[in-house]
Order: C-alpha cells, then sequence, then structure tokens
C-alpha cells in the first residue's frame, strides 16, 4: 500500500477564480523535476472512497520541507472544486507519492532543449525547470506554452516569477483553441513547424493534452531527435484511449517489414523511371496487393534515389508506429539485390537468433519481401539486374529502447519484421516473436535456466532474486506465459523461474495463459477460496469477495495474519502452468510485492 503523507497548508495564491497555489509544509520527502502526489481531499464519496486528483510538484527540489501545486477547479471535478473553493491555510491535506519517476530519471539534457506545455501541464514545465535534471542547461532551455487564453491559468508574470531567471525571457505563449476542438492540433503542429525552422532543439520534453502532445512528439522526432522525448499526459491519454477501443472494430496495420519493402520498390521505381512519385503499389509477404502512400520521395547527388513510408501500425500498441520506414536505392551492373542497414536499424552481434552476426538486423520474410520488390522494378525495366538497397529508420536506435533488441545482441536500432505484412491489432505479434529469438539466443549460450517476468518492474526484483544468472536468462514476457513456457519447452529449456506481482500470478493460478487486462481478470471468488484452508472466517472472506483487485486481497490477508495466501498462490502457478505444458519442465514460482520483497517462492518438480 502507498505510504500516506500529510502536508499543512501555509499559503494559498490565488491566479483566477478558478486556479490557486497550495503551499504545503511536509516532513522530508524526496522528489525529482516532474512528479506528482496524489492528494485526497478529505471529500466523501460513495461506497466509503474519497475524492482524490493527481498534481505536479511545482517547488524546487532543494526544499523538502515544503512542496507546492497548482490546482484548477474541473467540471464535475470534487477535489479540485474543493481545493480552490473550500481549503484554507492551517489546514491539512493527505497525499501519496511523489509519483512518475522512470519518465524523468533518464530526462537530462545538456543541450538545446525544448519544453513544451498545453493548458495546465505547464505546471510539469516549472518543476522540471526547478529541479536538477535541467540545472546545467537553463541557458540553453527554451518553453512553447499552448493554452486557450491568458486567463485559462497561470498569467505570463506569475509563471515567470516562478522559474529560474535565466528562462524567463525565454517563453512563448501561443493561444489555440480550447481542448477538445479538433482544430487545436493543427494549429500546434503549425506552430511547431513554424519554431523548427530556426530552431534545432536536440531534447524535448511535453506535457498536457495528450490530443496535442502525441503528433507534436512524432513532429519533432521527424525533426532529427535521436533522443527520447518524455511525455505527461495531464488529460486525453492516449494509451486509455486505446483501452477503451471495442476488439471488434479495431483497425490492422502494416509491418516494418511490409513498409520497408514498398518503399525500397518506390525507391528502385523512381530511379529507374527518372520520375517522382507520390504512392507505390507493393506486394505483401501473404500476397495481398497495397498501395502506400509515399512520405519522401528525392533524387540523390550520388545517383541514388530515397524514398519513405510511414508506419501506420493500426491501433496495435507497438513503438514503430508513425516511424519513416526509410529506402535508398543504387542501381547496381551485377545481378544481385544487396540490403545495407542503415542508420537506425540493429546489427546482429550474436549468434542464435537465426541472423549472421555482422548483418543488418532484417528477418527473413521482410528480406525476401524487399528483395522480390525490387527485382520487379528492375525485371520491368529490361535494362538493369542489381540494385544496392539501403533500409533505414529515423530515430529506430531511440525506438530500440522499448524492445528487447540490446539484449538479444541487436545493437543500434529497430528489428525489420513481419510475416505477412500484416500487424493485427494487439496480438503483439512482434513481441512474441522477440520472445522466442530471445528463448533460442538461451539455448544458444547453452542456458538451462530461464526467469520470466512480467515487466520491467518484476524483471529487476527477479534480477536480486536470481543474480547468480547472466542477463540474457532473464526474460520479459508480458502477459504471454502460455506462448512462452511452450516456446521454452520447444526449445529444450530445463527450468522456468515465473517472478511476478500478487495481480498477474493471480490470473495465472486461475488457469488464463494470456493475462492482458482486456482480455483477463481476476478471480476473486478463488482467491476467497484459497484463504477458507488457511483458516480464513467467513467475515474476512466477505470482506476480500468486495476486493477490487489482488492487491487489495493481499492487504486484507495481512490484516487478518492470512499472509500464507502468498505460497498458496504461487503453488497453484506451479501446478497450472505445469500442466498447462504438460510437464517435461521445471516451473518454480516467486511472488515479490510492489517494493521488490519476496513474500513467498515454490520450487516444482516435474
Amino acid at each position: 500500500m502507498a505510504k500516506v503523507n500529510t502536508g499543512k497548508v501555509t499559503e494559498i495564491r490565488q491566479f483566477q477564480k478558478d486556479c490557486r497555489m497550495i503551499t504545503m509544509d511536509v516532513k522530508d520527502i524526496s522528489f525529482i523535476g516532474g512528479q506528482y502526489i496524489i492528494v485526497n481531499s478529505g471529500v466523501k464519496l460513495a461506497e466509503d472512497k474519497f475524492a482524490k486528483a493527481s498534481y505536479t510538484l511545482c517547488s524546487p527540489i532543494s526544499n523538502p520541507e515544503s512542496i507546492s501545486i497548482i490546482v484548477k477547479k474541473i467540471d464535475k471535478g470534487v477535489c479540485s472544486t474543493h481545493l480552490v473553493e473550500k481549503l484554507k491555510e492551517g489546514d491539512e491535506l493527505n497525499f501519496s507519492g511523489p509519483w512518475g519517476a522512470k519518465k524523468f530519471e533518464e530526462f537530462n539534457p545538456n543541450d538545446e532543449t525544448l519544453l513544451i506545455a498545453t493548458d495546465t501541464g505547464i505546471s510539469a514545465i516549472i518543476g522540471l525547470l526547478n529541479s536538477e535534471q535541467t540545472r546545467d542547461c537553463l541557458d540553453k532551455c527554451r518553453i512553447l506554452w499552448l493554452t486557450p487564453s491568458e486567463n485559462y491559468f497561470i498569467p505570463l508574470n506569475d509563471l515567470k516569477e516562478m522559474i529560474p531567471e535565466q528562462v524567463q525571457g525565454k517563453i512563448t505563449v501561443e493561444y489555440v483553441a480550447q481542448p477538445n476542438f479538433s482544430i487545436r492540433i493543427d494549429q500546434s503542429k503549425a506552430i511547431l513547424k513554424n519554431i523548427l525552422e530556426s530552431y534545432k532543439p536536440k531534447f524535448a520534453m511535453l506535457a498536457g493534452d495528450g490530443d496535442i502532445i502525441e503528433p507534436l512528439q512524432q513532429q519533432l522526432y521527424k525533426s532529427g531527435i535521436e533522443e527520447n522525448i518524455p511525455v505527461d499526459w495531464f488529460f486525453n491519454n492516449p494509451k486509455k484511449k486505446e483501452e477503451k477501443k471495442d476488439p471488434k472494430n479495431l483497425r490492422t496495420g502494416f509491418t516494418t517489414g511490409a513498409c520497408s519493402a514498398a518503399a525500397a520498390k518506390a525507391a528502385a521505381k523512381v530511379l529507374i523511371t527518372g520520375k517522382k512519385i507520390e504512392s507505390i503499389d507493393t506486394i505483401l509477404p501473404n500476397k495481398q496487393e497495397v498501395n502506400f502512400k509515399l512520405e519522401r520521395c528525392d533524387f540523390n547527388e550520388d545517383g541514388s534515389a530515397t524514398c519513405s513510408i510511414i508506419k501506420d501500425a493500426g491501433d496495435d500498441p507497438d513503438c514503430t508506429d508513425k516511424a519513416e520506414l526509410t529506402a535508398t536505392v543504387k542501381l547496381l551492373e551485377s545481378n544481385e539485390v544487396i540490403l545495407i542497414g542503415g542508420k537506425g536499424v540493429a546489427t546482429v552481434t550474436q549468434a542464435g537468433l537465426g541472423l549472421e552476426i555482422g548483418t543488418p538486423a532484417i528477418n527473413p520474410v521482410p528480406r525476401k519481401n524487399i528483395t522480390e520488390m525490387v527485382q520487379l522494378e528492375l525485371q520491368a525495366s529490361n535494362k538493369f539486374n542489381g540494385a544496392e538497397v539501403t533500409i533505414s529508420v529515423p530515430g529506430g536506435k531511440r525506438m530500440a529502447k522499448e524492445t528487447m533488441n540490446e539484449r538479444l545482441g541487436l545493437v543500434g536500432g529497430i528489428s525489420i519484421l513481419g510475416t505477412t505484412g500484416i500487424v493485427r491489432p494487439y496480438s503483439t505479434a512482434a513481441f512474441r516473436a522477440s520472445i522466442v529469438q530471445a528463448i533460442n539466443l538461451a539455448m544458444h549460450l547453452n542456458y538451462d535456466e530461464v526467469v520470466f517476468t512480467t515487466g520491467g518492474k518484476s524483471e529487476q526484483y527477479a534480477m536480486e532474486i536470481h543474480h547468480h544468472l547472466k542477463v540474457e536468462s532473464f526474460i520479459q514476457v508480458g502477459d504471454f506465459i502460455g506462448s512462452s513456457l511452450k516456446s521454452a519447452k520447444k526449445a529444450g529449456i530445463r527450468q522456468i523461474n515465473i517472478v511476478g506481482m500478487m495481480g498477474k500470478l493471480s490470473k495465472m493460478a486461475d488457469g488464463q495463459t494470456q493475462t492482458h487486462m482486456k482480455g483477463s481478470s481476476v478471480n476473486i471468488p478463488m482467491l476467497a477460496d484459497i484463504t477458507s484452508g488457511l483458516g480464513a472466517s467467513e467475515e474476512v472472506k466477505a470482506e476480500i469477495l468486495k476486493a477490487n483487485t489482488a492487491r487489495h486481497v493481499l492487504e486484507i490477508c495481512s490484516a487478518n495474519n492470512l499472509e500464507n495466501i502468498t505460497e498458496e498462490l504461487c503453488k497453484r502457478v506451479v501446478q497450472v502452468m505445469t500442466d498447462f505444458v504438460g510437464g517435461g519442465m521445471d516451473i518454480h514460482c516467486y511472488l515479490v510485492d510492489f517494493g521488490g520483497k519476496l513474500l513467498a517462492s515454490v520450487k516444482g518438480i516435474d
């Protein structure tokens, strides 16, 4: 359970009728620029819950005994209404946090930096400017604030008072339409385009309206920023919108391999005909004919041609969505098509991946598709026989940070993937393929014991538990525990250590082999039944049945001396998953809490 802190309100500074800054004295807390706290207003809602809301810390981190937040009253916002209209100096507020460290810990700019905020998102920029992360580059920071009006949030003069002197004269304020007006997106993109014509930042950070900052983030990547651009969605979080989509009405998309093949075909056609084109007809590996619109079509001074296509992943949450797959083609006299990996495409540095060491990470099916599409254009010309094709992905090195590529020995960018050319929404075929690659690599290195984790946090804890194992032994399987176990058995892995937290392991114990929240849920009655065997009273079982999450169940059990539920849960995971794969391998289970403490472990011998 998150630790609850208490702050005493020492100052309230009113900016607008519906907006104020609240300063609180607190006990010593540690935070970094950009983090937020979750404030409990104390106003009771239905079912004994309290109105809460998140607010970014705006105060300098140099004074950990005083924190400030800026609150704007939101329509139907119970918490914000109370904080703006009812809260007085001298009152106390409970809060949890600070939260959100991960996205800001790695944000350490040391060169020209553009900080973009919309609406109330400017409070996150204030927090960053008052932090260690930007201290050494304040003279190189520039701020763009997109807001509906000068009276919407913080007055400009007040904003300048709240930030370091070095950046007070480098704030650009532009007025755009109100939130949820679609014209805001085009207005914001036009404003940023105008700025980028004369200013080339090396780093950037965005906060505020997700409808705006997501397209602006892509715009900045295309401008040449290679570093990861952190974003802080204050509202209209696109990830939450993805979760609400109807799985029956999701759009399919195209793989990096399909886009690369189309771009290569287009570049070959342009070079052969000597004419620029706007789109290209291509054939996917599944034999489907598709027309792609070109993002770029250029003749180069060295006699080559370059074409590019923006990948549309459909409604699949893929880190390469909106990536620019680029192909540069040179004609050769020899009768062959040579593939080269350009900037942003990974290079293979380890054996066991089905690709030759030193070659670009272009998988066999995309490699064949690219070659065949270029050959179609060569054959149609009746004049040229060979070509050199360089595939590159601007920003690919940055995108690769969201994959397992580096651990697999795929260095310097992303892999060019795809077996059919089509991306099925939420099938995450690329992620599954990377799991299989990781398993095969472990076998190639003669590891007979690997660790499956459900994410980065559980992997971090797993490495502390299994510190004797090499890093290649740790494989993030996400929600695909079932298919990963079967792949491991097929590869001949002898022992699998599953490390996870209460929620995911509860689903596994219930026999769920695909544990994504959209396709599965925690079986609370099952957990209640487990406590029966541990001596739980009917009152406690009834309380458990009302629990919202597996974590909540664990809290109830801890409060009632039923901690053994963790060991029973691990036993079930071992038994259920062993039965699922039909035996033949040792499956061990380790349950950790949200701080990394090992709560239980069970070793199962087949």
